[in-house]
């Protein structure tokens, strides 16, 4: 065995025990991005992250594995030297941007220069028409999933025990139609919402305030 391949085997095992420092100083995903605001996506990590160390001239030569669980990266592999992973572990803990969505603040879930940035709008003076994605359905989800947080804070508690039902229940309503757009459905919202809490309660008031700030009633 020779001298490179000794540095190489002693060099992928200090890369595995600093990729636990990544973990441990701020990639893991905290307990508020498990809030009703914001979630995470193990692949999008990954794939930032893999792209990040593609970029970087320096690394170009190195096996550098990339995974993520639960929001926690870890990275494992060869590389040639201490400057190796260092670079490799500067470059994971600045990727920028672990949501897919945030429902807090469509927009803002990502902003860097692997993926760009957020193009989820949040209110309907900002949403996109267009013939692409039939209709835009994915980055215009931005709308109804911001109206979706504003009712469940405003209410309180489990999202899934008041705002969570309400939805869930108004989406197997019959009347829901295939071809429904927004209005339509932020009504339904708001009537199952009085048929389950009473049209006077506090549960109906927020769904309607919520489609209301959203500018979609």
């Amino acid at each position: 065995m020779n001298k490179r391949i000794i540095t190489a085997i002693a060099a992928a095992i200090a890369l595995s025990f600093s990729a636990g420092a990544i973990a441990a100083e701020g990639m893991t995903r905290t307990a508020a991005k498990e809030s009703p605001g914001e979630y995470v996506d193990d692949a999008v990590i990954t794939t930032k992250v893999k792209a990040a160390v593609l970029e970087e001239p320096s690394l170009k030569s190195a096996e550098i594995n990339v995974e993520t669980s639960k929001g926690r990266v870890q990275l494992s592999g060869f590389v040639r030297s201490r400057a190796d992973i260092n670079k490799a572990v500067e470059l994971a803990k600045g990727v920028k941007g672990v949501a897919l969505r945030s429902m807090k603040a469509p927009g803002t879930a990502y902003d860097d220069r692997v993926l760009g940035k957020d193009p989820q709008p949040a209110h309907m003076q900002d949403f996109v028409r267009t013939t692409d994605d039939n209709g835009g359905v994915h980055i215009n989800s931005g709308i109804p999933n911001h109206a979706f947080y504003l009712a469940a804070t405003a209410i309180g508690g489990k999202a899934w025990e008041c705002a969570g039902r309400i939805w869930y229940q108004a989406l197997r309503d019959p009347k829901l139609k295939a071809n429904a757009n927004f209005a339509a459905f932020a009504k339904l919202t708001v009537a199952v919402a009085g048929r389950l809490y009473g049209a006077k309660g506090r549960e109906a008031a927020a769904v309607a305030q919520a489609w209301q700030q959203v500018g979609v009633l």
